[in-house]
Order: C-alpha cells, then sequence, then structure tokens
C-alpha cells in the first residue's frame, strides 16, 4: 500500500485482522526487517508496518527527517486507515519516533515497547559521533554502512548471522547519501523524552542487548527502572530481532499480551 503524506509516497504493508499494531524499523532498515515475525503475529494482530522517510521503498521528504515529523507520517497512516489507538514497537531509531509519537499524540497510544531503543537524546559524545558521521558518509558510504552495520552485531554474532549481517548491509546500501544524513540530522536533534515515558501510564517493554555497542546495557537498565518499563535483557548485540529472534517474539507476544 502506498499512502501520500504531504506530497511523500510513504510504503508499508498491513498483514492480519486483529487488533492494530505499528511496527517501526532503526536507521540503515527498512519494512522488511520485521517479516521474520509476521507469520506469527498477523495470526492475532492487525500489522502495520511503513518504510519511514528515505529508507525502503519511501523516498527522502526533506533535507532533515525529524522524529517528530515522521510521527506525523506515523500518525497520518492511523488517521487514513480509520484506527484510533495503537501499541507502538520501534527498533532503534523507531523507538526514537515512538516516543515522538508518544509525546504528540498521547490518546493514540496504547503501549510502547522500545526494541534497542531509549527515550534519553543524545550524550555529548554521540553528538559529535552524529558529525562524524554525516562527513564520514559524504565521501566514504559503502565504509561508514559496513562498518556500522557490523558494529550493530556482538562480537560472536557477526559469525553466527552472517548471512543476516551482508543482508543488512546490502539493504542499506540501496540508501541514497543524502537519505542517510537525514535521519543522521533527524536523531541528532531529537528531544530527551524520558520523562514523557515515566508519566505515561500505559503499558512500556524496553528489550536491551547486552552487548549493545550503541545503547549502554546499564544505562538503559536504569532508563527502565526510572520509568517504570518492564526491562528485558537479552545476549547479544543492537539487533536481538536477529541475534535473540525467539525471545524477542516471545517479549513482544507478552507486551501485546499485556497492553
Amino acid at each position: 500500500m502506498i499512502i501520500n503524506f504531504k506530497n511523500t509516497p510513504i510504503h508499508l504493508d498491513i498483514y492480519g485482522k486483529g487488533k492494530p499494531v505499528v511496527l517501526i524499523h532503526g536507521f540503515l532498515e527498512e519494512r522488511k526487517i520485521w517479516s521474520p515475525m509476521v507469520d506469527e503475529l498477523k495470526q492475532d494482530y492487525q500489522l502495520i508496518i511503513p518504510d519511514m522517510f528515505g529508507h525502503g521503498e519511501t523516498p527522502q521528504h526533506k533535507g532533515i527527517h525529524t522524529m517528530e515529523e515522521m510521527a506525523e507520517a506515523v500518525a497520518f497512516i492511523l488517521d487514513y486507515l480509520g484506527i484510533s489507538s495503537v501499541p507502538l514497537i520501534g527498533h532503534s531509531m523507531g523507538g526514537y519516533i515512538s516516543m515522538a509519537f508518544l509525546e504528540k499524540f498521547p490518546d493514540c497510544v496504547k503501549g510502547v515497547l522500545l526494541l534497542n531503543s531509549s527515550p534519553q537524546e543524545d550524550s555529548p559524545e554521540r553528538l559529535k559521533e552524529r558529525d562524524q558521521v554525516i562527513k564520514i558518509v559524504q565521501k566514504h558510504k559503502q565504509i561508514f554502512i559496513k562498518s556500522a552495520v557490523r558494529n550493530l552485531f556482538a562480537e560472536e554474532s557477526k559469525e553466527i548471522f552472517s548471512k543476516e549481517l551482508e543482508e543488512r548491509i546490502d539493504e542499506a546500501m540501496k540508501m541514497n547519501i543524502s537519505s542517510i544524513i537525514a535521519a543522521v540530522k533527524g536523531m541528532k536533534i531529537r528531544k530527551d523524552r524520558e520523562n514523557i515515558l515515566k508519566n505515561f501510564q500505559g503499558q512500556k517493554f524496553i528489550i536491551a542487548g547486552e552487548e549493545d555497542a550503541l545503547i549502554p546495557f546499564e544505562v538503559i537498565r536504569e532508563v527502565a527502572q526510572n520509568t517504570g518499563s518492564t526491562f528485558i535483557g537479552l545476549p547479544g548485540g543492537h539487533m536481538s530481532y536477529i541475534e535473540q529472534k525467539e525471545k524477542t517474539l516471545s517479549s513482544i507476544r507478552e507486551f501485546l499480551r499485556r497492553k
């Protein structure tokens, strides 16, 4: 399906006919990352899975893809489909979008599951890294993508899931440089929304990888405690939906049962 949001065609898939759920992919990803879970979940839920701006089949929208405007796009999709409220499941950047959605449209959110993600803003060190990424991508896109994707997996996972890792690299290579930069700039300027999550009275889960190089495990565990979120720590890195597929799927099912 294609839904036009402010003259940008957003590509999305819809599976199943149960209670609606939105699944949002992360940076350098696309809606296909959820494919391994679709058959399991579509039996009980209607899965709404979009490609966000500049990712997958959805073209670039602006020079900066803010989390707020991507949240508005998700809200537009739900309004178009006649859906008033949903649980949100977001991987990495998808979690940032989910948090922006929660702040802008709180009455539309039944629950939030942050998968290898955080409600916090970038640290000062991370902000500097974002600036470096922009410089590197402009000159060495392929080198950046290969390095960035490999860094998402725990060390031993790189060999165990070598096929999946290469598939992730191949898909990320399809993104153009300006779309990558637009997403990086959007993530860099996102707000801290830890208090938004803390004050949210709906169901909230955080799933974290013990060896995640991007989301420090002890930091996110403390965030979960401070926000009253159910915390699930899993072996592996930033790619729990690959590295710990069954446990991630089980956690998602538990989240959806509780919300």
